[in-house]
């Protein structure tokens, strides 16, 4: 889009680290972008690990408790929802750097 001169008038949606996308964003040629939290995506898998080492999660549970993230939900027998992804903005993404 800023090569196109576009910025502001096409709307640009995808994944993307915050680095990646730090100059788009700080330009208003992105709005925001959007991706998991690597904070909660790590705490939540020490809860999980921790849950399957000490036999608290079984097969068949529909979900597990993860501290401060509350119960998180499984679906398809082994997939664990972390919840809403992480909004980067103009406001925020220069406190990231991956």
């Amino acid at each position: 889009m800023t090569q196109a001169g576009k910025c502001g008038t096409v709307a640009v949606v995808g994944l993307a680290t915050p680095n990646a996308m730090k100059p788009y964003v700080e330009n208003d040629c992105v709005k925001s972008v959007v991706l998991w939290n690597p904070v909660d995506l790590g705490y939540a898998a020490a809860y999980v690990l921790r849950a399957t080492a000490d036999g608290t999660l079984k097969p068949g549970d529909t979900s597990v408790k993860a501290g401060r993230l509350g119960d998180l939900q499984m679906v398809n027998g082994s997939e664990i929802l972390l919840g809403a992804p992480f909004v980067f903005t103009k406001k925020n993404i220069g406190d990231f750097n991956f």
